[in-house]
């Protein structure tokens, strides 16, 4: 009886491992959708705000559903390729201030140029 239980909780350890494993792998894939909610999920991952100069979007999905995938570049000059998208199409040229923890983009909202870090604006122009 003991052997059976030793053996179940070994399998029990076994699978769990595995599945984290699994998620490691996945989430330092390039798929940014599974890399975006593991970051999101991550209570680790601080939100940061980060910069961007706006561009065309990549793809315009159903319902008129556009997509943009660019570096934003947060206060210390460190880049992030995130992807995010927005119901209306992003004059191009402006720039974006982002709220993000790691590739997850929770927010975006148009700033003035003048309110960018120079460090940042030197790294986006």
């Amino acid at each position: 009886m003991k052997g059976l239980l030793k053996g179940i909780v070994f399998l029990i350890i076994f699978v769990i491992l595995c599945c984290c494993l699994l998620i490691v792998i996945f989430s330092t894939s390039g798929s940014s959708e599974i890399k975006g909610v593991s970051d999101q999920l991550n209570p680790f991952m601080k939100e940061k705000y980060a910069y961007v100069k706006t561009k065309l979007p990549d793809a315009v999905e159903e319902h008129n559903i556009r997509r943009y995938k660019q570096d934003i570049v947060d206060e210390d000059g460190k880049r992030t390729k995130v992807e995010f998208i927005s119901s209306d199409e992003l004059k191009t040229n402006h720039y974006l201030k982002i709220k993000h923890k790691g590739t997850h983009v929770e927010s975006f909202e148009e700033v003035d140029k003048s309110e960018i870090p120079k460090k940042v604006l030197n790294v986006i122009e």
